[in-house]
């Protein structure tokens, strides 16, 4: 199944969500690693950085070539970093990441306020007070069978004893046996 393509802005500024499988920026080295890798792809264009202990959120200008581009040596110099310090291998990442556009200048300053500790900017980013999480496509449950379900509720009767079912004797193969 093909995935959402990612919203364009049209002022070419992002808030960026990169989650990790491990706790790996508990530790203040693979922050500042991730930092220095950062500010050698973007420089002055990343605007801001916040730490989690298993996500990293940043707001960052765009260039030319596209945000998947810009971010792709990051997340793989990051990946080939940790992974050969740690002496592991597989994936480090849940996901790709998550991009909101940033369109006006008001939301760019909440943002910026939301990296440098304050409690808003819930539309951009998943975490803080006010925070609404963008919706992951959830696994579709499948629908119940009504015969299955009417034959529970007929089981759960107090009254009936339980039925005692016979074994049939397995049939044959009719097939001759040269077909098998």
């Amino acid at each position: 199944m093909a995935r959402k393509a990612r919203e364009k802005s049209s002022s070419g500024i992002y808030a960026v969500i990169l989650r990790t499988n491990k706790e790996v920026f508990k530790k203040k080295h693979y922050n500042d690693v991730f930092r220095e890798i950062l500010t050698g792809q973007f420089g002055e264009r990343m605007k801001g950085v916040r730490f989690y202990d298993d996500s990293v959120h940043i707001l960052l200008k765009e260039s030319e070539n596209g945000i998947a581009a810009d971010m792709k040596p990051v997340i793989i110099s990051f990946a080939r970093t940790y992974n050969r310090e740690n002496e592991c291998d597989g994936k480090l990442f849940k996901d790709r990441f998550r991009s909101v556009p940033v369109e006006t200048a008001e939301a760019e300053a909440e943002c910026i306020r939301y990296l440098n500790g304050g409690k808003k900017a819930a539309q951009y980013m998943m975490r803080g007070e006010n925070s609404v999480a963008v919706p992951y496509r959830k696994k579709q449950s499948k629908p119940h069978d009504t015969e299955n379900n009417e034959e529970k509720q007929k089981d759960h009767t107090v009254d009936k004893e339980p039925e005692i079912k016979s074994q049939k004797p397995k049939k044959r193969d009719t097939m001759p046996t040269w077909l098998l």
